[in-house]
């Protein structure tokens, strides 16, 4: 719609527009699909409709970062803190585990389909999942790090650091895309490797470094149970 609309976009109308048309996945959509031509990227419109995403991309961060700089010293001080960021951390690991690599690899009990992993246009899957754990390492593990240390455990934050540590750079000499990996034997092993190592990081933390520090684990919130 927007690219046939008479007058460009700004910010504004895309934040009240769908979801669809906010975010990386439109502008992906727009640099890389195969419908988006040369010609249409040289498009007057085309290039107005991604500086309007871009821009309200850049407003949603900046709400984000503010909205945390209000809420984080009141998060850090609720009762809960701890299992509630390390619910969210094991949960981190479940969905690259089971959502954004074991269903596009078919071992989730489906047949393997390559449109269902993130940034599939661009074949950035892969360098999507080295930043998560890149996230983690730099955002996570120092204070899991600092936990396990006042709980007498430190040895576990080690086992948990050398993991993540293994993963990130296996992550990293992957090819950046995975849906081309599964017509290819030899990279589609390593997209295997790579998901075995992440499901040692969900075990380690879900269950050893989890019932370490009394963490009561329900059931998988991602799964739809």
């Amino acid at each position: 719609m927007w690219l046939k609309a008479t007058d460009a976009p700004d910010a504004q109308d895309i934040a009240g527009d769908s979801v669809a048309i906010q975010g990386f996945p439109a502008l992906e959509y727009l640099l890389y699909d195969d419908a988006m031509d040369e010609q249409a990227l040289n498009d007057p419109n085309t290039c107005s409709l991604m500086q309007a995403i871009t821009t309200q991309l850049a407003d949603t961060t900046s709400a984000l970062h503010r909205d945390w700089q209000a809420f984080g010293e009141h998060y850090l001080d609720t009762a809960n803190y701890t299992e509630t960021t390390l619910a969210s951390a094991i949960q981190a690991l479940e969905l690259l585990e089971d959502k954004r690599l074991g269903e596009p690899m078919g071992l989730k009990g489906t047949p393997a389909n390559g449109y269902l992993a993130e940034a599939w246009r661009s074949g950035q899957t892969v360098r999507l999942v080295e930043s998560s754990l890149e996230g983690l390492r730099t955002g996570f593990l120092p204070g899991l790090t600092a936990l396990l240390r006042e709980a007498d455990a430190l040895p576990l934050a080690e086992t948990f650091r050398d993991q993540l540590d293994k993963t990130l750079v296996q992550a990293s000499e992957l090819p950046p895309g995975l849906a081309p990996a599964l017509d290819d034997e030899e990279a589609f092993r390593g997209l295997q490797s790579l998901y075995l190592n992440i499901s040692q990081l969900r075990h380690l933390l879900g269950n050893e470094i989890a019932s370490e520090l009394g963490l009561m684990r329900g059931f998988n919130s991602s799964d739809g149970d």
